[in-house]
């Protein structure tokens, strides 16, 4: 049976709820959960799995508490705990009143930026970092426990939603407050029919004095060894309109703008290794197959890369509202490595191996998004989003590695690869929603479509030399041409009617189609030494 474990924190002399402390559950493997405690100092965590924990909390001016907990034994645990300020002798100080932290409101929990204290130039992720209750950690935002999906600027999307792009390049003096809530789908906000799904949105509400205005910043700097690091981002805010760009350009690993994956393209990454791990190679394994090798920021070795974004949101007119985004990614990765390895008391005693790996890889990435909405009537509006995106790559791969058996070169391997990738995706999504005069009852309807194309050419050379033999050296050798294309075409459609029966009770029909129609060709080719062509099939299956 799953466990809980309950509780309150209150301070231990005033006996005061302590409001958004940050309390942190650790297992005995290591694995942290996240939580902050409510206006009455209330924290919970559930479906826990049994076993011992400790529990850590901590809040700004107060020793931090920390407990081993037992949770193997009782199904539901419940603690009070008390917790000390951590008081310290000063001199004169002059006390001139305290901005309030924290503020409940309806659902929302609402932070008082001025209340935490940041360096001048410091971004709105290094706000956050210094809020109870909120988790900054690579790349990614914890809020009261949960993942944070989506981030707000003034109650409007900024950069289709995209929590690092939001947080790392909006400076925190233009930052009023922050709110967190859970928000519902668009679905479940129009037909007030709760559906349940709902992710956790942070809401930067701006201050006054910068909805109207100019502001931005840039830095850079340049180092030894030609390492440089330039990146700024400049902002037009009137109202209703807002214009943001963002540029980087840098050699020093720094990530993109965006994580989601290069869609389709391949890796240069892997290699082969011969008989008994000896440095060969076999046909289909260089050049490598491994996507994750593909997601921004995530390679080996140096990696120069530049980016543009572009973020749009406007009211054209009482009825039609917009907003757009592009980004632009390029990046240019390079990596050597070199392998030394002897072997001692083994089966091939006296045999030591030599390999020398280097790879690249140059990819660019266009991607664009946009959202328009059109209130048709009072009661009816339509939506229409478009998105696009196209990704090219090209890899280079090289291999070469040597066995020598007492000094003398027993086999030699030589493997090279060039791959080059194109991608696009394409797709739009059309949603009409009428609401009829009695509460409750909506109609609603969309449509999608979608379309995407991957092909890609990968050549590989491969060269394995065995000596030692009393005949003259042995030669294993293939040159070959894989040939991939993966199309795939989908049309979905969604009707739902919802009806109020009563206060406490409503009604939601719905009816859904969708077809796939997708089409995956791959072919090896050997080359010909007759034809010096690639035009000898392999029937050999595809790896």
């Amino acid at each position: 049976m799953a466990q809980s474990l309950s509780g309150t924190v209150t301070d231990k002399s005033t006996k005061e709820s302590l409001i958004s402390a940050t309390v942190q559950l650790i297992s005995s493997e290591g694995k942290s959960s996240y939580t902050s405690t409510d206006l009455n100092g209330f924290f919970q965590f559930k479906k826990l799995q049994p076993g011992t924990y400790t529990l850590q909390i901590t809040y700004v001016g107060y020793k931090a508490y920390k407990e081993k907990l037992d949770l193997s034994t009782k199904q539901q645990r419940q603690v009070k705990i008390e917790m000390s300020e951590d008081a310290r002798l000063l001199g004169e100080v002059s006390v001139q009143g305290r901005a309030t932290r924290a503020e409940q409101k309806s659902d929302s929990l609402m932070y008082n930026a001025e209340a935490f204290q940041v360096m001048m130039g410091s971004s709105a992720e290094d706000l956050l970092a210094k809020i109870p209750g909120i988790v900054v950690e690579g790349g990614t935002i914890q809020a009261q426990g949960e993942q944070v999906q989506k981030v707000l600027v003034d109650g409007k999307e900024f950069f289709d939603g995209d929590v690092n792009l939001a947080i790392k390049n909006l400076p925190s003096d233009v930052i009023a407050s922050i709110e967190i809530f859970d928000k519902k789908s668009e679905q479940a906000e129009f037909t007030g029919f709760d559906d349940g799904e709902e992710v956790k949105t942070i809401n930067i509400v701006t201050k006054s004095g910068f909805r109207q205005g100019t502001f931005g910043e840039v830095s850079g700097g340049y180092g030894t060894d030609d390492r440089y690091k330039v990146n700024g981002n400049i902002n037009f805010f009137n109202d209703d309109r807002r214009i943001s760009i963002l540029g980087m350009s840098n050699n020093v690993n720094q990530q993109n703008f965006s994580q989601e994956d290069l869609a389709g393209v391949m890796s240069a990454g892997n290699s082969g290794k011969g008989r008994d791990g000896r440095g060969g190679g076999k046909a289909g394994s260089p050049g490598g197959n491994n996507a994750s090798n593909f997601m921004v920021g995530s390679l080996g070795g140096v990696t120069s890369a530049n980016g543009l974004g572009l973020n749009y949101v406007d009211q054209w007119g009482k009825k039609l509202k917009v907003t757009g985004s592009y980004f632009f990614n390029q990046s240019d990765n390079q990596t050597q490595q070199q392998t030394d390895r002897e072997y001692f008391e083994s089966v091939l005693p006296g045999m030591t191996y030599n390999e020398y790996q280097e790879n690249s890889m140059k990819n660019w990435n266009h991607r664009f998004n946009m959202k328009l909405d059109y209130q048709m009537t009072e009661r009816t509006s339509l939506q229409f989003r478009p998105t696009l995106s196209f990704q090219n790559n090209d890899t280079y791969g090289l291999l070469q590695g040597q066995n020598l058996m007492n000094g003398i070169t027993d086999n030699e391997t030589e493997t090279s690869s060039f791959g080059k990738n194109n991608a696009y995706n394409v797709g739009a999504d059309l949603m009409l929603r009428h609401r009829f005069l009695k509460e409750g009852r909506t109609l609603s309807l969309m449509l999608s479509g979608k379309m995407s194309n991957t092909d890609g050419d990968t050549y590989t050379d491969y060269l394995n030399t065995l000596y030692g033999l009393e005949i003259s050296p042995a030669t294993e050798s293939y040159s070959q041409w894989k040939q991939t294309l993966n199309q795939q075409y989908s049309l979905r459609s969604n009707l739902n009617y919802t009806e109020k029966l009563t206060d406490n009770l409503q009604l939601q029909l719905g009816y859904k189609m969708s077809y796939t129609d997708s089409e995956n060709d791959k072919k090896t080719y050997n080359h010909s030494a007759v034809t010096d062509l690639y035009d000898q099939l392999d029937e050999k299956p595809f790896q």
